[in-house]
């Protein structure tokens, strides 16, 4: 049946509510109640839409969207050099530090939650990976180096997003400071810069 504009904007508060609880609190500390109150709904109008696990899934399914949105717009300016290298990184900073809650949810499964779903990975993880890989090409990922380059970013950027440049430092500025966000992305930078003369990449022809 399909949902009057009401129906659908409600819908969407419910899923905003529940991402933001999802991140908070992880989906094993989240309760239908809590998302129900958050959204200003009522539990039956949760039900109808799959209750707590379906807008989990509905949740997941959104941030998958989003990912692969922002992997469209890097594929249209991506290039094949240590530029097109720099451009992907530049996306992948700014969508994640844009979208801390998605990051969050899946930083909770790390730490075995939601252990009900059990293709959560291969549903919405598998596909971005090998978009990825697919964008950057075979002369990237062919470098014996590629996987813990990979890891070395992602946790980096991890980083940043759950708690800003110095985490042990109550007065340092957080993610959401403009000041840090240029900071971390002249510290990613420069670590680039340093894994390139370190010979990754070595025959692929500077931008």
């Amino acid at each position: 049946m399909t949902e009057s504009p009401e129906e659908m904007a409600e819908r969407g508060r419910i899923i905003d509510s529940a991402q933001r609880l999802f991140a908070a609190l992880g989906y094993d500390g989240t309760s239908a109640v809590m998302i129900a109150d958050s959204a200003g709904v009522s539990p039956d109008r949760l039900s109808e839409i799959g209750g707590r696990s379906g807008v989990y899934l509905l949740v997941m399914e959104k941030f998958y969207r989003e990912q692969q949105a922002m992997m469209d717009e890097v594929e249209r300016v991506f290039t094949p050099d240590r530029k097109g290298v720099r451009v992907y990184l530049d996306h992948i900073i700014d969508f994640y530090v844009d979208h801390p809650e998605g990051a969050a949810i899946w930083q909770h499964r790390r730490l075995s939650d939601a252990a009900d779903f059990q293709d959560l990975e291969e549903r919405f993880q598998v596909p971005v990976f090998r978009r990825s890989t697919e964008i950057l090409g075979p002369e990237v990922i062919g470098h014996p180096d590629f996987e813990l380059v990979s890891l070395i970013f992602s946790y980096c950027i991890l980083g940043f997003v759950q708690g800003g440049l110095l985490p042990f430092d109550k007065d340092a500025p957080g993610p959401e400071s403009a000041g840090a966000r240029r900071r971390f992305r002249s510290h990613m930078h420069r670590l680039q810069d340093l894994i390139f003369q370190d010979g990754f990449m070595r025959d692929t022809p500077e931008a």
